[in-house]
């Protein structure tokens, strides 16, 4: 009698640890098997490579040099432009500053610019205006981290200065403004409308400011102003937000066939 109840007792006990390693088993496996530790996906990047190219393109110092067709007079000018708030994902910034050699403490503009990709497959740059007295962030082009004391939120929208830019047959990015919407800081002007081209080694910008009755009052190159790249041999570099890396984009390459 007592052995067959040893005998009972010893079976109970093994169907009881079965039962334990049963439950405890799947539980064992699970971080092993867990999609989200094994194959998870690399998290998509948050800009385009022609994106990330455009905002190269357009950071660096630039300087052109226009002759007056009647006078014969040279003016030259300086466009200064700089990433900042790299670490943003919601756009590439940029803080652009024009200016006419010899008066650079009185620029034609100050504004940043917003790069991002567009729904249509292009690219699209939108400005804003800084706070208060821009003068206060003149010549930071030089020192990014000044823009450091004020964010995204504090500047002032110019809605109707909204730029697509497409590549064109070059192979670089063309687009402009038009219409009235975009309000003017350029001498005597109420709004303002720009075309640009865009390439690795130059900016080509077409500047045009108008009254109310659309007459023109202010131009800054009929035929388009070239500014050529200062140091051209060396690359543009932009930081993948994040990472503190920088993208494998080539430094001045947009082939026409490259699809995001």
């Amino acid at each position: 009698m007592k052995d067959h109840t040893m005998a009972r007792i010893s079976k109970k006990t093994g169907f009881a640890a079965a039962a334990v390693l049963f439950v405890a088993l799947p539980v064992l496996l699970l971080p092993a098997c867990s999609p989200g530790v094994v194959g998870a996906p690399e998290e998509l990047p948050p800009f385009s490579n022609n994106c990330m190219t455009c905002s190269r393109w357009m950071e660096g110092s630039f300087s052109n040099e226009e002759v007056d067709s009647r006078s014969g007079k040279t003016t030259s000018y300086w466009l200064h432009q700089t990433r900042i708030w790299s670490d943003r994902s919601d756009g590439i910034w940029l803080y652009s500053e024009l200016a006419e050699s010899g008066r650079e403490g009185r620029p034609l503009q100050q504004l940043v610019y917003r790069v991002n990709d567009d729904l249509s497959g292009g690219i699209v740059i939108e400005s804003y205006r800084l706070p208060g007295n821009p003068g206060r962030f003149l010549g930071d082009w030089q020192a990014p981290r000044a823009f450091n004391v004020i964010e995204p939120m504090n500047l002032k929208p110019q809605p109707g200065c909204r730029i697509n830019l497409k590549r064109d047959s070059s192979g670089g990015l063309s687009g402009a403004g038009s219409g009235t919407a975009c309000s003017s800081s350029l001498p005597g002007s109420r709004y303002q409308q720009t075309k640009l081209d865009i390439g690795p080694l130059e900016i080509k910008l077409w500047l045009k400011g108008f009254e109310d009755s659309g007459k023109q009052v202010f131009g800054l190159g009929e035929d388009g102003m070239i500014f050529s790249r200062q140091n051209p041999s060396k690359a543009p570099v932009s930081i993948k937000p994040g990472t503190g890396k920088i993208p494998d984009l080539g430094p001045y390459e947009l082939k026409h066939d490259q699809k995001d």
